[in-house]
């Protein structure tokens, strides 16, 4: 190890302590416990992180937090998509998926990309589509109802739910969708409307 020398005084009279730092990312990720090194000088008094082997030891750290959440994530998406698949929709080199999944570290953008996959699942069939604008406004309709469906306390019951229609600007889009108790009888039309991050949804009985 390099002799540290206090950056106040110049002396080389450095006690070392060990810390553990806890390291949040997001919450995707798992909570890191990382040991660091915490120094003072013995003649001036000064404390801190004098050494370069925090940010080794940080960043390391989070690069095995970030391949094991990807691995994770990959892992579970590999029951129910071909990774394979994924990576010609989305133009990724061939095993690129496949290798983050076994243990291999992913680039930063790469994880974030995966992070983004896991939490809407629906940008796959959006690729898929070749981004096409129309597919893209139904793909993006279905996910919405989804949500609302999945989180909404008063939940109808329903067999079947049919995608009507899409209707759009440069600032609203509206979504309307029949949901069916039966195959053939419409229970509930719903329109949901997406403005500016803003989900709101208003219902009629047919």
């Amino acid at each position: 190890m390099t002799q540290l020398t206090c950056p106040a005084c110049g002396s080389h009279n450095i006690t070392q302590q060990k810390e553990i730092k806890k390291i949040f990312t997001d919450h995707l990720d798992k909570e890191t416990h990382i040991e660091t090194l915490y120094e003072e000088c013995q003649e001036c008094g000064m404390d801190g992180e004098f050494s370069i082997d925090n940010d080794e030891i940080i960043n390391n750290a989070l690069a095995d937090t970030r391949s094991e959440t990807i691995s994770k994530i990959l892992t579970e998406l590999s029951n129910h998509h071909s990774l394979a698949g994924i990576e010609r929709s989305l133009d990724l080199p061939q095993r690129t998926l496949s290798k983050w999944k076994n243990g291999t570290k992913p680039t930063r953008s790469g994880t974030t990309l995966v992070k983004l996959i896991a939490i809407f699942p629906w940008l796959i069939k959006i690729a898929q589509s070749k981004y096409n604008p129309e597919k893209m406004a139904a793909i993006f309709g279905h996910a919405c109802v989804d949500y609302h469906l999945n989180m909404s306390n008063d939940k109808p019951p329903f067999n079947s739910l049919n995608f009507i229609g899409v209707q759009q600007n440069n600032i609203n889009i509206s979504f309307t969708v029949n949901i069916h108790n039966d195959s053939t009888t419409p229970k509930e039309s719903k329109r949901i409307n997406q403005t500016q991050s803003e989900l709101t949804v208003k219902s009629s009985l047919s």
